[in-house]
């Protein structure tokens, strides 16, 4: 799984330098929000020397939880999630509101004990993510910001309680 995390960061470090430098691109880290837990990401704004308009944004997050079911049986599960979207941003200044969509494809994995066996398994589930909030950016380089609600939808149900703290540097 650390293999995973490193390649990924690598591939975002090569892209983030790659791509044409009038265009503002942002590193951050989020809590919450589509990562479900905590996630590293790379966004890119499509338009030209803007802080404004339409962008793209990529990122791995995940974590483990363990502890006891409900019936006392010990359960280890990691979570390693994709968060993957389109944003739109209203406002060429520093702030701006902020309004998108997503997906996030999330791997499970996880083993425990129930009756004195081992079980062991993993899968693939997909999230659905809309997000609306605030955003502070600078206009030149520097740090990022951003507080939004991140209702999500899965094959478990809608969850329209949900939030995202973000926290990065800014750059173009």
């Amino acid at each position: 799984m650390k293999r995973i995390y490193l390649l990924t960061i690598l591939i975002c470090l090569l892209f983030c330098f790659s791509v044409k430098a009038q265009r503002r691109k942002t590193v951050f880290v989020e809590f919450l929000g589509n990562g479900l837990a905590i996630s590293g990401n790379f966004e890119l704004r499509l338009k030209d020397n803007s802080n404004s308009g339409s962008g793209v944004r990529a990122g791995i997050g995940g974590t483990t939880v363990s502890g006891t079911d409900n019936n006392g049986n010990f359960v280890n599960v990691g979570i390693v999630t994709f968060p993957l979207g389109y944003n739109y941003l209203i406002g060429e200044k520093r702030s701006s509101f902020e309004i998108g969509a997503g997906i996030t494809p999330i791997l499970v994995s996880g083993n425990g004990f129930i009756n004195s066996e081992t079980f062991s398994g993993s899968g693939i589930t997909l999230t659905g993510v809309l997000n609306a909030g605030y955003r502070y950016q600078p206009l030149n380089n520097g740090f990022f910001g951003k507080f939004t609600w991140t209702p999500t939808a899965s094959n478990t149900g809608f969850y329209p309680v949900f939030f995202g703290l973000s926290l990065g540097y800014s750059f173009k």
